[in-house]
């Protein structure tokens, strides 16, 4: 396994939000795999860059391209492009409180301001706006990073909207992430119960077969009735808006700072029919103010040098994972599939690549020396000046930051950076 960061687990370990660890018990399935003798991790390489596709192709009989959507869409607006203090894709913020180490310097400010806008509503959105408005001594027990959580604890934010472009019956987060979001602590949801079940009431047939959604609706009409929070300090009163029918039209910034103060949206009406529906732009607008912006639009696959890539459907063309054209290389994941399902369906989907790679493995085999090959690699990237880690280097790292975690009275406390990481083992050596 081929790796860009020193350390394994990719989303489980940077996307995953802090306060749900239960997802993050899949590591020790992984681990068990990891720790077999058969298998090899060269962590800090760059596939494309430090090696090369076809250097890989010509090492090994099978070679899988597993390297997720590595892009996000933009919100495509007035004002987005230049330099703006506390706009983020959520890619940045997630992977700023999740110690990602490309955005772990992020510069966030949230002292100056008491309202967030989050652009989308899927689990992504809501993980944001729940990290956002979560109790820190909660936060403070988790794997979240210790720069996060200074950030966190200062933090003015009171007011978070979640902001989409159609109506309640399209939007993409699940019953348990609203669930968690509207159990927070001195939280309510800002959200007009009467035109609510005006809406559904508009896609009866809709909600009448599709169960799941059936059930996220009645969350969302009985958290809506909800009376507001009594707290002896209204600085304590938390407010989640869930706002639709509204399309992002221009960033607004401050003139002299060009620090983020909201987003003018434009109003939307829906054409077609049931979950189908597309928004189309109105001749009016609406301003939130705000002083913090996380868009939260999905994400986007990318091309991978020396392999096919279908620039339409931005994914890798497969037929059960068999890249097409290409004698032994396979894909699995969401550069397969699209960007979309959570960590279980990317795993059946993985499944379904190893069938085929078994499958086609008495065709593929060679009798190659995979020890061999495996040192062929890793004199190439010495020669280069490339630093390598492997899983038992990840093992020993593993084990410095859950004690660095529990002396801070938390699961673990990442390292952040590369450098750092390097520096660990260099100590320990």
């Amino acid at each position: 396994m081929y790796e860009q960061l020193p350390v394994p687990f990719g989303l489980v370990r940077y996307g995953v939000a802090p306060d749900h660890p239960e997802v993050k018990n899949v590591i020790s399935k992984f681990t068990s795999v990891a720790e077999l003798s058969r298998f090899n991790f060269m962590g800090n390489v760059t596939v494309g860059t430090d090696i090369s596709l076809d250097s890989l192709k010509s090492a090994y009989d099978a070679v899988v391209l597993s390297y997720g959507s590595t892009g996000e869409h933009k919100l495509g607006i007035e004002g987005e492009i230049g330099p703006s203090s506390n706009l983020f894709t959520s890619q940045e913020f997630v992977g700023w409180y999740n110690g990602h180490p490309k955005h772990a310097n992020l510069k966030v400010d949230l002292s100056s301001t008491d309202t967030a806008i989050v652009v989308g509503q899927g689990n992504v959105a809501l993980d944001v706006a729940r990290i956002l408005l979560s109790p820190i001594d909660k936060l403070a027990q988790t794997d979240i990073t210790q720069h996060a959580i200074e950030v966190l604890s200062s933090s003015r934010i009171r007011h978070v909207h979640v902001v989409g472009r159609r109506g309640p019956v399209h939007v993409s987060f699940t019953s348990k992430e609203f669930r968690e979001l509207v159990a927070l602590c001195n939280t309510y949801l800002e959200l007009d119960h009467t035109w609510l079940e005006t809406q559904l009431t508009l896609y009866a047939d809709v909600l009448r077969t599709d169960r799941a959604r059936r059930r996220l609706m009645e969350l969302l009409v009985n958290a809506s009735k909800k009376k507001p929070i009594t707290t002896d300090r209204e600085s304590d009163k938390k407010q989640v808006f869930l706002d639709f029918l509204l399309s992002p039209h221009t960033l607004l910034t401050h003139p002299e700072t060009n620090t983020v103060t909201g987003i003018e949206f434009q109003k939307n009406t829906l054409v077609g029919k049931g979950l189908d529906q597309r928004a189309v732009g109105l001749d009016t607008f609406h301003q939130i103010p705000a002083g913090l912006v996380v868009s939260s639009i999905g994400f986007k696959n990318e091309p991978f040098m020396g392999s096919p890539f279908d620039s339409k459907q931005r994914i890798i063309p497969n037929i059960r994972g068999r890249v097409k054209d290409e004698h032994a290389l396979y894909s699995s994941g969401w550069i397969k599939t699209g960007p979309k399902g959570v960590i279980a369906s990317t795993m059946y989907d993985a499944y379904e690549t190893a069938e085929s790679i078994l499958e086609d493995f008495p065709s593929t085999y060679s009798n190659f020396k995979p020890t061999q090959a495996l040192h062929d690699i890793r004199t190439q990237l010495k020669l280069k000046g490339i630093r390598t880690t492997t899983f038992q280097d990840w093992l020993k790292l593993d084990d410095i930051e859950i004690t660095r975690g529990h002396l801070a009275s938390k699961k673990r406390e990442k390292i952040v950076t590369v450098d750092d990481m390097f520096s660990a083992l260099l100590k320990i050596s």
